[in-house]
């Protein structure tokens, strides 16, 4: 059975307005009803209303850098770079490595002077960073130059990683983030210092010294270092040192079996320019 509805409710049923498209009198396209175009209406105004945000930087991101500093502050943004530089060049001039305190000091200082120069005399709605963003393609070079090859081993990537750290450092410094640049040298140093024993841990028992003492100029190490190569072994750790006509080479061996040790030991001795041979101890 259906629902009955009430008289009043009937009366008011049949006096509602019904809304029904308008056409327009040019094109005959009927036109949308008036409570469709007045939720339009508000939801543009909704849209179009300006947020009311805050912020903690300056609306043009140049003035962050353009804010005017003294000679002075200048002076100690490129001392503490400098600082900051020395400290990672004390940990590998401890390593006897060839970049050590003096090329990373000038480095970190380096770039600290060209952060500062490119904030100070910088015109307004210029890009400060431009400057200092020069500094890591330059930093490439020298890098590089610190890398050297030794047969088929690549040494000084270590020292080249640090000499792109001490710029960062410095151009960290040269922008007056202080506190960002001494935490990240301390997590360099860290990562420099406090991982050399896990470093030996994992590769306990896997690395053979080997040390040879030979006349200089009958090509020795070329046989020996086409053999590593041949096995797939890798040699780190490599000193040499001279005197009166005679050699002396330390190196660190990784991935030569006991019984290819034995074999490049006995082809050594078998040479006759060839004074002593050590090896890992059996």
């Amino acid at each position: 059975m259906g629902q009955a509805v009430p008289g009043g409710a009937r009366a008011a049923q049949a006096e509602k307005p019904t809304e029904s498209p308008v056409r327009h009198a040019d094109s005959g396209s009927p036109r949308p009803p008036r409570s469709a175009i007045a939720s339009n209406i508000r939801r543009s105004q909704r849209f179009d209303r300006p947020l009311h945000t805050t912020s903690l930087l300056p609306s043009d991101p140049s003035e962050v850098f353009l804010l005017p500093i003294s000679d002075l502050e200048m002076i100690l943004r490129v001392a503490f770079a400098a600082v900051l530089g020395a400290a990672l060049g004390v940990e590998r001039e401890v390593q006897h490595k060839t970049a050590g305190l003096r090329t990373h000091t000038l480095v970190a200082a380096g770039a600290a002077l060209f952060a500062v120069a490119g904030a100070s005399t910088g015109v307004d709605g210029a890009d400060p960073t431009r400057v200092a963003a020069q500094v890591v393609t330059g930093i490439g070079f020298i890098g590089a130059g610190g890398m050297i090859r030794t047969g088929f081993t690549m040494t000084g990537i270590t020292t080249a990683a640090t000499l792109w750290f001490a710029a960062a450092v410095g151009v960290a410094s040269g922008f007056g983030l202080y506190a960002v640049a001494g935490a990240a040298l301390a997590i360099a140093l860290i990562a420099m210092v406090g991982f050399a024993p896990v470093r030996g841990y994992i590769r306990r028992g896997k690395v053979q010294p080997l040390e040879i003492e030979y006349h200089v100029g009958h090509g020795t190490l070329t046989p020996l270092f086409e053999t590593l190569n041949a096995l797939g072994a890798q040699v780190h750790q490599i000193s040499m040192t001279e005197e009166d006509g005679k050699r002396r080479m330390r190196c660190e061996l990784v991935g030569v079996g006991s019984e290819a040790m034995t074999g490049i030991l006995a082809s050594l001795r078998a040479r006759e320019e060839v004074i002593s041979v050590t090896g890992p101890p059996v």
